[in-house]
């Protein structure tokens, strides 16, 4: 008779060093393993990349296989049991009070597994947080933050029905974004996008924040400041240039928001993002 080996033990290592988003294995696991059980707070997110696996907890089991992802409580006790190998996993070790209000947003459904495919929006910032971690740089955290914010945003509202019921974007809202991405050069608005389109300004940005998880506004500020990085390691215009360049025409303004949104002054950026980018 064919018996099962026992689940070896969890080999993750799982420390707090501050960070909202902790990346404690990526690769390829062989062998069935039980979750390390903690009082601490914090959640695990796994994303299953390649084979078939099945997680046991609270007497159920649950399917896994390329495209889900695992939201769960790291005080729940939990086995993962590896079926298909290889299987290769991207797993991440959430705590903060953002974490909080995505698992509770998450969970509202009392599954931990969710089926993603369709949705690139979060292994795209599963991918793009391996490749920043670890970030050690003022910019590096910066970036690394700007991702994190994302992913809880996408994670408490990818079970929403919008969510779910969503479709590719309506023609209008794709018209909407390709003007945000190339007209970001000109004091361009909401009112002057409701003009161009004839559609109520309330309905784009509503539907638009659906279909993206971020409204227009953010999504615009965020479109100027990533040219501006660009202007800034292209060019030697000065910081009131490149701001024009970017619509913000306000320095002091533009600083500002640049600041806040990658952690750093643009004049910083420029003299300390070389060495920088070479690093993460």
């Amino acid at each position: 008779m064919n018996t099962k080996p026992p689940p070896s033990p969890c080999t993750f290592t799982a420390q707090d060093i501050g960070r909202s988003v902790q990346c404690i294995m990526d690769g390829v696991l062989y062998s069935s393993f039980q979750l390390d059980v903690s009082q601490a707070d914090g959640y695990y997110l796994i994303y299953i990349l390649t084979g078939r696996g099945s997680l046991h907890r609270q007497n159920a089991s649950l399917a896994l296989f390329p495209g889900t992802i695992v939201f769960m409580d790291r005080k729940m006790v939990s086995t993962l049991e590896i079926i298909q190998p290889p299987f290769t996993a991207s797993c991440f070790l959430l705590i903060s009070a953002e974490a909080d209000n995505a698992y509770m947003a998450y969970s509202s459904d009392g599954n931990p597994v969710f089926e993603i495919n369709g949705f690139p929006e979060i292994p795209e910032l599963v991918s793009r947080l391996l490749k920043l971690y670890p970030a050690t740089s003022d910019v590096g955290r910066a970036l690394y933050t700007e991702v994190t914010n994302d992913l809880f945003s996408y994670l408490a509202h990818c079970k929403s029905v919008e969510y779910e019921n969503r479709t590719l974007p309506p023609l209008y809202i794709l018209s909407m974004k390709q003007l945000l991405d190339t007209r970001y050069a000109e004091s361009i608005t909401l009112d002057t996008i409701s003009s161009d389109l004839h559609i109520n300004k309330y309905k784009l940005a509503k539907e638009f924040k659906i279909y993206y998880c971020i409204s227009p506004i953010e999504y615009l500020i965020r479109r100027r400041i990533e040219a501006a990085c660009g202007l800034l390691l292209d060019t030697e215009k000065t910081i009131t240039e490149i701001g024009s360049d970017v619509a913000m025409e306000n320095t002091p303004y533009f600083v500002r928001l640049f600041k806040q949104r990658k952690g750093i002054s643009p004049l910083k950026y420029r003299t300390r993002n070389q060495p920088v980018l070479s690093e993460i």
